[in-house]
């Protein structure tokens, strides 16, 4: 599988306007926090910012948290109410022409399934970033059939194919 890119702790404060927007602006809210857009997909280094607690909450999650990985790589992991049964992204430091793997058909990037990892999970799905790097999607049966994650995998991946840039 694809390494998963790091992440590193995020710093305090809010990006403002080159326009002099000073923090005394009005700010909008929203309870549910979306992935900032850039030309580096990875700028917020944050695997669970990919899906918003909606989101989770309506694949039927409960956010396990990030779960870290050797070579200092992180990766955000969820629970389901059945036992074993997990899902997780994170970034995947090769692009996508560089994996082997089935095209899968996505909106707005190329993705690929790619042959499962059983150290990582089975049915995993990346989807190529224009910054030539991944973002990979997967999940984990916990009773031995690995096809049956792989439905879910697929709505998780469009999902956060519409927010990538």
């Amino acid at each position: 599988m694809a390494g998963l890119a790091g992440c590193s702790p995020s710093t305090g404060g809010s990006p403002l306007a080159a326009t002099g927007e000073t923090s005394a602006s009005p700010r909008q809210t929203s309870s549910t926090v979306q992935p900032p857009k850039s030309t580096s997909t990875q700028a917020s280094n944050d695997p669970c910012a990919l899906l918003s607690s909606t989101e989770v909450s309506s694949f039927g999650l409960t956010q396990v948290g990030p779960k870290d990985l050797p070579g200092g790589l992180k990766m955000c992991q969820w629970k389901t109410s059945k036992p074993g049964e997990s899902y997780s992204t994170g970034f995947g430091k090769a692009p996508l022409s560089e994996l082997e793997g089935q095209s899968v058909q996505l909106d707005k990037h190329q993705a690929k399934q790619l042959p499962p990892v059983p150290v990582f999970g089975t049915c995993p799905i990346a989807i190529g970033l224009p910054d030539s790097t991944t973002v990979i999607v997967l999940g984990t049966a916990g009773d031995g059939n690995d096809n049956s994650v792989c439905p879910k995998v697929l709505e998780i991946a469009k999902t956060i194919d519409q927010k990538l840039p």
